[in-house]
């Protein structure tokens, strides 16, 4: 339900962006924590017979990444429902959520070809031992992917004119079928 032209129209766009540069926000952070836990002091931890360098950093160093990840996923996945549930038509909403969640799945299929190319062709992501690894290689890049994607997104909404006249679509509107 709208509350008013005004508060829909400023709803809808920020949501999105705020949650791409949320994600970015972690990318960034998780790629700082890799450098400050390999430069920090090791202590030597035997686990059945195998000897690890354990890290002094504590675990929930990690918790700001995946609640900054969490809050972006929430941000993003309820503007894209909101687009395919408000701007669309009765008949249109299932395409666009389908086109929706399909922008996902082929983001997590690229995901999956980017991980398997630095695992294999890389040193940045070794299977062992984990600290002569560069997984800051591999997260500083994405987060400058996420921000270039964020900056694309604010371009084009700053300067798509027409989104101030966009209505959500109702059943009662006509117009678009010329009766």
């Amino acid at each position: 339900m709208m509350i008013g032209k005004r508060a829909y129209i400023r709803l809808f766009p920020k949501p999105f962006g705020f949650g791409l540069f949320l994600a970015v926000l972690a990318l960034l952070y998780a790629g700082g924590l890799e450098i400050f836990r390999k430069r920090n002091n090791y202590f030597i931890q035997e686990i059945n017979q195998d000897v690890y360098n354990a890290s002094n950093i504590s675990v929930f160093y990690q918790v700001p990444i995946f609640a900054l990840l969490g809050l972006s996923e929430v941000w993003t996945s309820v503007s894209g429902f909101e687009l395919a549930y408000t701007h669309t038509s009765d008949n249109m909403q299932g395409l666009v959520t389908g086109l929706f969640l399909m922008t996902i799945g082929l983001g997590s299929f690229y995901s999956t070809i980017w991980t398997a190319i630095v695992r294999f062709k890389t040193d940045w992501y070794p299977e062992k031992p984990v600290d002569t690894g560069h997984l800051e290689y591999y997260l500083f890049p994405i987060s400058g992917i996420t921000f270039i994607l964020f900056v694309v997104y604010v371009l084009v909404f700053w300067f798509r004119r027409t989104w101030r006249t966009m209505q959500p679509f109702t059943q009662n509107d006509r117009s678009h079928d010329g009766t």
